[in-house]
């Protein structure tokens, strides 16, 4: 199926691989992401732990989190990016708690004005609080962000955006 530029393929799941020797050998499964999945990210903090982002063909975003080294997964968050301009980029987590999670701007309940949406945890991913948008700086016109383009360093985050209005031709 191709969307706006984009090609899904319609499945129930993510498949992954993954190593745990250096690239020798490798072993592959599935996160359970809905219907026709798009990945934003996979981000692992041990051999056991990893979060990945995402979402299917009807807009759900997804935050997934395993603890088995990707034998189950249990979806995590599903209070924010729920706006029909929502859409989750990424999630980052520096341990086994503290996580962030940023996507394309969107209205809050207190900001009629859309703003990056930008959560963060420090409970392993069991409740996200919104970053306030008098922290964030506030978009361009028809600017959104990048899946899977950001990088961490320390407790600095960077991450890209597009300007859709450049792409109007």
């Amino acid at each position: 199926v191709m969307s706006d530029g984009y090609y899904w393929v319609a499945m129930d799941s993510l498949i992954f691989t993954k190593t745990s020797d250096g690239g020798e050998t490798w072993t592959g499964g599935t996160i359970p992401m809905g219907p026709e999945p798009f990945a934003s990210n996979i981000c692992p903090v041990s051999a056991d732990m990893a979060w990945a982002s995402g979402l299917d063909f009807d807009y759900v975003n997804y935050i997934m989190r395993t603890t088995d080294g990707g034998q189950t997964w249990e979806r995590q968050f599903e209070e924010g990016f729920v706006a029909a301009t929502s859409y989750i980029n990424f999630v980052h987590f520096w341990d086994e708690q503290n996580g962030i999670a940023m996507g394309d701007p969107a209205e809050s309940d207190t900001h009629p004005t859309p703003f990056f949406e930008i959560y963060k945890t420090d409970d392993g991913g069991e409740n996200w609080t919104r970053v306030d948008s008098a922290n964030i700086p506030a978009p361009l016109p028809d600017e959104y962000g990048n899946a899977n383009i950001y990088d961490v360093v320390g407790d600095h985050v960077w991450f890209g955006t597009l300007n859709f209005s450049d792409y109007s031709g």
